[in-house]
């Protein structure tokens, strides 16, 4: 993968500082971040007075392997709260997950931080889509549908896989919730991985 389009630079409590009251991407920022890196690499040992300095980025270019044909592709993933003054657009990703059948989040920043050991770390705030059991009355073969999460999480972008394509999906009329469904028709390798994922027989 490859970040784009730059939008600040600073450490992790100048965000929290600057943003946290209105942007809930910023809120707490600092201390959540310190306890996900300090989960992933528990050899950083983050003290308080250490600063975490910061990149912010919108774009990001996520290289990967056909499981069609084998060539290399190429997905290009926005965040961007007002995409060329349209309205807001946070694509969203196909991630590796030690859960069973298939993962997907959608992007809401993208940071890349630098540890005082030196070490660079790549990641996403995303908020993640949980498999629902809820399926519309036309429900068809391999129909995958999501409800998407309010709270915001870190994700590693070395566990990123793809870009992914998710459609609202008009559900239950007592639930508040966001659900959508997974468009595996996008390309054969998107269809060919969610076939996989959800061990889906044709019938």
């Amino acid at each position: 993968w490859i970040f784009g389009s730059p939008l600040q630079y600073g450490d992790s409590r100048s965000y929290e500082d600057l943003h946290g009251g209105n942007n809930p991407i910023y809120r707490a920022l600092d201390p959540r971040l310190r306890e996900f890196l300090h989960s992933q690499f528990p050899d950083e040992y983050l003290t308080y007075e250490d600063t975490i300095m910061a990149s912010v980025f919108q774009c990001v270019y996520i290289a990967y392997q056909s499981k069609d044909d084998w060539t290399n592709a190429e997905d290009i993933l926005r965040c961007n709260s007002n995409w060329y003054n349209s309205g807001p657009r946070y694509d969203c990703v196909l991630f590796n997950s030690d859960q069973p059948g298939i993962a997907c989040a959608r992007i809401r920043s993208l940071i890349r931080c630098q540890l005082p050991s030196g070490r660079v770390v790549d990641l996403a705030v995303v908020q993640n889509m949980k498999p629902s059991k809820w399926r519309p009355k036309t429900s068809w073969d391999g129909c995958v549908v999501f409800e998407e999460e309010v709270d915001l999480t870190f994700l590693l972008m070395d566990f990123v896989i793809r870009g992914a394509l998710l459609a609202h999906a008009q559900g239950p009329s007592n639930s508040r919730r966001n659900f959508h469904y997974l468009v595996d028709v996008v390309d054969g390798d998107m269809f060919l991985r969610v076939l996989n994922a959800i061990g889906h027989v044709c019938n």
